[in-house]
């Protein structure tokens, strides 16, 4: 179990990435909750990614602390978006992906 920013209990992470991304390698964590809501509502592992390293909107709204950040599926006709945390030394939590219409 880890702490979150806020002082809440947030889960360890289900998947760890080491990815380059923005010019750059980047580890990304994906939390038990991301993964559960990526199964649910088929989101694959790639989609999630293309969002974190090209979204279409960046300053979604979400928590203090974390970023949101969308992008256009024309195949699906909804957003994509990635509420994630980035920490100071680069690395991404992703904490839920959900679709918006």
């Amino acid at each position: 179990m880890q702490i979150g920013h806020d002082g809440e209990q947030q889960d360890d992470p289900a998947e760890s990435l080491t990815v380059k991304m923005r010019g750059k390698v980047v580890t990304v964590h994906i939390v038990h909750h991301a993964k559960q809501r990526m199964a649910q509502r088929r989101i694959s592992t790639e989609e999630m990614l293309a969002v974190l390293e090209f979204p279409s909107d960046r300053r979604l709204e979400t928590e203090e602390g974390r970023k949101r950040y969308g992008r256009q599926d024309a195949y699906r006709g909804r957003r994509l978006d990635v509420v994630f945390e980035e920490a100071e030394d680069g690395s991404i939590t992703v904490i839920t992906v959900v679709w918006v219409a």
